[in-house]
């Protein structure tokens, strides 16, 4: 309008908002989220608003709720509210193509955690928060979040100390669709220090990292593998030869 000020009332939502598209469009949706949401023939704010938000709480948590509610113009937030910035994190998060055993899920956890941890590590930042969740087929969800005092991007430390965490809490006998693994509460990796102590194996896993990222850096991500991503349970070549969700 003229002076910058437009009104939209309930009743205008199925006219005016449910036939936008592409979904990225609508706040809150990125362009990974909309592929994934294209894959459910959800292609414009109508079909979101009108799929059931059974499912996507399902396959993308409480923010799937939040994007069938957006969808139908239904915001419970307050305005006057102070707006409070989100903490950056690096995140990593997968929606499996079959149901996974709580041991096969092993294989994924790995292949996400020495994921964040390099981009962490090329950023020269130790995290010290560590997020992570797991979904089963019928929806149960898993979660548990950690801080490390002194930060780490130790890839073996996390992913022993979340496995540690998810055998307390998860069910081994369920079947599991989803992960997700977060890093955040950064802080600048030259804080380090070297501990009376840490092992010769802490040390060597370090240099290690070190070599592997180099490594990666010069001839790709899928130069250097852990012998469990060649298992079935990996997902890794898999995704290797996708870009942006699509195949090669």
């Amino acid at each position: 309008m003229p002076d910058g000020i437009t009104e939209w009332r309930y009743k205008d939502v199925e006219e005016k908002m449910w036939g936008i598209k592409p979904l990225s469009k609508l706040w809150g949706i990125n362009m990974k989220s909309e592929m994934n949401l294209n894959k459910r023939g959800i292609y414009s704010v109508g079909d979101l608003a009108n799929y059931s938000w059974k499912y996507l709480k399902r396959d993308f948590g409480i923010v799937g709720v939040d994007w069938h509610l957006h969808a139908n113009g239904i915001d419970e937030s307050f305005i006057r509210d102070k707006h409070i910035a989100h903490r950056p994190s690096i995140a990593k998060s997968q929606i499996l193509l079959r149901d996974y055993t709580l041991t096969e899920l092993y294989v994924i956890l790995i292949e996400h955690v020495d994921e964040v941890t390099y981009r962490i590590r090329l950023n020269k930042q130790l995290a010290r928060t560590i997020s992570f969740s797991i979904g089963t087929k019928d929806g149960k969800i898993y979660r548990k979040q950690f801080t490390i005092k002194a930060g780490t991007n130790n890839s073996n430390k996390i992913i022993q100390l979340i496995w540690s965490q998810l055998n307390k809490v998860a069910d081994p006998h369920s079947s599991y669709r989803t992960i997700n693994v977060s890093l955040t509460n950064f802080l600048p990796d030259s804080v380090m220090q070297i501990s009376l102590f840490d092992t010769d194996k802490d040390l060597k896993e370090e240099k290690l990292n070190h070599t592997i990222d180099q490594l990666k850096q010069r001839y790709g991500s899928s130069s250097v593998l852990r012998a469990t991503s060649l298992t079935d349970a990996s997902t890794f070549k898999y995704r290797s030869t996708l870009i942006a969700g699509h195949m090669i």
